[in-house]
């Protein structure tokens, strides 16, 4: 079981789960509007979710998910955003 940051919690998350599984190594990049880097992460294993929070992310706005080759537009609505039909390119 998982357990995710509070409703009442400031710092938000985006919460990824792909339609496939991506490879071990495949880099993850969050970037913001103006497209600074909020944060990347390679995983050392196959993964078929990810959980993604930086300091950064702001309620309303939108941001860029590129998982490998592959990339989507996210918009963070809540404390907790679900991104559940996987990315497509």
């Amino acid at each position: 079981m998982m357990q995710t940051f509070s409703e009442d919690s400031e710092q938000k998350m985006i919460m990824v789960y792909y339609s496939e599984n991506q490879e071990a190594g495949s880099r993850v990049v969050l970037t913001g509007e103006t497209g600074d880097e909020l944060l990347s992460y390679e995983p050392y294993k196959e993964f078929a979710c990810i959980l993604l929070s930086a300091p950064g992310l702001e309620q309303g706005k939108q941001y860029t998910l590129s998982t490998g080759s592959e990339v989507q537009d996210v918009t963070v609505e809540d404390v907790v955003t679900l991104v559940a039909k996987g990315l497509q390119g």
